[in-house]
């Protein structure tokens, strides 16, 4: 009996079995140009995420404050692209300072990029060479495609 992998979370992210991009055959352009942040930025809105205990996000990718949100979290600066931006901090595991065992201790507080993030969105709007692009400069961002990915479905038209 032969499987259907077509659906697989991988395969749908844009990725074959090893995490790698799988852009139609070709491999994505190496050149690390693509803004790692645009791609995110196009998947916000007010997002209503069948999340079920999913903290994919909470715990594998940089959360970025606006200049109005400092004086509310726990941050710090980091570099990226030559410049300075304003993240929150990270457990010693990488997690969110403000991820607990039953999920954001800030739900509804959180900084409005939290709120805001539709892993669903990010899948279908960014491009398969941006989203390996993406993994290659942070390998942790494979599990929210992934998340994206298992929660495609759930996402109305």
């Amino acid at each position: 009996m032969t499987q259907d992998h077509s659906t697989h979370p991988l395969r749908v992210a844009g990725f074959d079995s090893h995490g790698a991009g799988n852009v139609g055959g070709r491999p994505a352009d190496g050149d690390g140009g693509a803004d790692p942040q645009s791609d995110v930025v196009k998947a916000l809105h007010n997002a209503s995420v069948a999340c079920n205990g999913c903290t994919a996000c909470c715990r594998h990718d940089q959360v970025r404050l606006t200049a109005a949100e400092r004086d509310r979290f726990h941050w710090h600066f980091e570099w990226q692209n030559a410049q300075q931006i304003a993240v929150l901090d990270r457990k010693d595991d990488g997690s969110c300072v403000y991820l607990t065992a039953e999920g954001c201790g800030i739900h509804g507080k959180a900084p409005g990029i939290c709120q805001r993030m539709d892993c669903r969105k990010l899948l279908q709007d960014t491009p398969a060479e941006v989203r390996s692009v993406r993994v290659r400069q942070n390998p942790q961002m494979l599990h929210i495609y992934i998340a994206g990915a298992e929660r495609l479905h759930t996402l109305k038209a």
